[in-house]
């Protein structure tokens, strides 16, 4: 390495592998040399450095004036990979190599690449940048060894040539008065695209590549291949849009035109056939999906076994099996119909219960269980039969009719639990017994006891519940025969209990 050190004014070499820097030259006005004239100061440039001469034509030439450096013989090497010449005050720009087989040319613009005169030639290498190559207006890019060309002329035209005599190339033209993409042969020229779009002007009607004949058609602008077809494989466009520009124009899928996409103006629409398949996957939309028609109908199923449908009055959801809305409620503001009689509306896991219209009875049918039997619970709220407006738990406008009593037991005390039922039976088997009610029902209610003398007879209740009112104020005095019956007949008012005694039933 030879630089020199503006502090002392001095020019050193460094010699690698850990030796000393060298001085090879002291003088501020030149002359000076260390091996031999090999090394010189140039007279009159003062700080000037040269290598095999003393002016500015030596081998190597360092004007320190202008920064310039001059290798006059030989070639610039930077023998380690991926270091760079940098460009640029702010080391904007660089050249190297990264160790493979390419170049790297990278700036923070555009880069230039010119030649005075001549080619600029990048022998077996690639040439890559992410800005912009720029040629001169009368030089060529040479493609594919003379088999092709990239050129640009003053009439402002890029020309894009399969050989070298510009025979069957492709003309991409910037001039203001005919802006398009064009393909020559020589002899016409076909306009395939302009600034109106899609146009052609081709004189004979075709072009040819030397092996197939190209026909273009003013009518469709179709594009037709006597030998292969344009695209033998997919189309691919990587980066940019496929535009339709004018509504209703559509794009067309099949063999025979079987199916279209299009947009008229309002609505994308897909146009097919037959089906319109979403194979594998989810259609997801963030507006809606509408079928425009009353009774068009949505299918769900491999053999459509399903569907939903509007039939201009009402939502209709129709399937050969069960509907489920499995974990989820079905929630409707207006009415959900079985309109056929004796169909059932099933409630449990297994449709251990439902409920029915029975038309042959013309009764409404609730079953607990389809076979044995189960009980009907409500746990709040009151039961109107014959009234809408029940003010009870349980509220009759007619004749009931309670089929079951419960027995109190019969042991004393005897407690009456009346909300085991409104209906109970004690059988009294100890003298001077006492009798408990509890737990009547909220509100008003009747009440009914039925008290049996035991096979001894001659058993009397002494103690009645506080809350019994008795006529005259006074306790009754039961039947005493063997196996008499009496019922305490009781009203409830919510507070207390009225009650009245028939004696002696036979």
């Amino acid at each position: 390495t030879i630089y020199y050190d503006e502090a002392t004014d001095l020019w050193w070499m460094n010699q690698g592998a850990g030796g000393a820097d060298i001085q090879i030259a002291t003088a501020t006005s030149g002359g000076s040399t260390t091996d031999g004239g090999a090394v010189t100061y140039v007279t009159g440039q003062t700080d000037d450095f040269a290598v095999g001469g003393t002016t500015s034509a030596a081998d190597l030439f360092f004007d320190q004036s202008l920064g310039d450096l001059y290798i006059n013989t030989g070639s610039l090497s930077i023998n380690s990979d991926n270091e760079k010449l940098y460009f640029g005050a702010s080391n904007d720009a660089s050249i190297y190599h990264d160790g493979t087989n390419t170049a790297f040319i990278n700036a923070t613009g555009n880069t230039y690449i010119t030649a005075a005169g001549g080619n600029i030639i990048f022998d077996n290498e690639n040439l890559i940048t992410t800005g912009m190559g720029t040629f001169g207006s009368t030089y060529k890019a040479i493609l594919g060894n003379d088999a092709g060309s990239i050129a640009g002329d003053f009439s402002g035209a890029v020309s894009i040539d399969t050989t070298v005599n510009e025979d069957y190339g492709l003309s991409i033209s910037q001039s203001a008065n005919y802006p398009g993409v064009y393909v020559t042969d020589g002899t016409f020229t076909a306009v395939l695209v302009d600034q109106q779009g899609l146009a052609v002007d081709v004189g004979a009607g075709y072009f040819s590549d030397g092996v197939n004949t190209v026909t273009l058609s003013d009518g469709s602008y179709a594009v037709n291949a006597a030998g292969d077809s344009l695209f033998t494989g997919n189309l691919l466009i990587a980066t940019g849009s496929v535009t339709i520009d004018s509504n209703s124009q559509k794009l067309y899928l099949g063999a025979s035109d079987d199916a279209s996409l299009y947009y008229d103006g309002s609505n994308l629409n897909f146009a097919a056939t037959g089906s319109i398949d979403f194979t594998d996957e989810n259609l997801i939309t963030v507006g809606s999906i509408s079928l425009g028609n009353d009774n068009s109908t949505l299918y769900f199923g491999k053999s459509q076994d399903a569907s939903i449908y509007y039939d201009g009055s009402d939502l209709d959801l129709v399937a050969t099996g069960t509907i489920n809305f499995t974990d989820e409620n079905l929630i409707t503001d207006g009415n959900i119909s079985i309109d056929a009689d004796d169909s059932k509306l099933y409630l449990g896991e297994n449709q251990e219960a439902s409920i029915y219209y029975d038309s042959t009875e013309n009764d409404l049918v609730i079953k607990t269980q389809e076979s044995g039997s189960g009980d009907l619970i409500i746990l709040d709220g009151n039961v109107g039969i014959g009234t809408p407006s029940p003010n009870e738990r349980l509220e009759v406008n007619n004749t009931i009719v309670y089929s079951n009593e419960y027995s109190a037991g019969a042991a004393n005390p005897y407690t009456v639990d009346w909300g085991n039922g409104n209906k109970q039976v004690i059988t009294l088997d100890n003298d001077n017994s006492t009798v408990n009610f509890t737990n009547p029902a909220a509100g008003v209610a009747n009440f009914l006891l039925r008290i049996i003398q035991d096979g001894t007879g001659g058993r009397n209740v002494t103690t009645w519940d506080a809350d019994i009112k008795w006529p005259g104020g006074s306790p009754p005095a039961l039947s005493s025969g063997m196996a008499d019956v009496d019922i305490v007949s009781c009203y409830y008012n919510g507070t207390n209990y009225y009650c009245t005694p028939s004696f002696d039933f036979q």
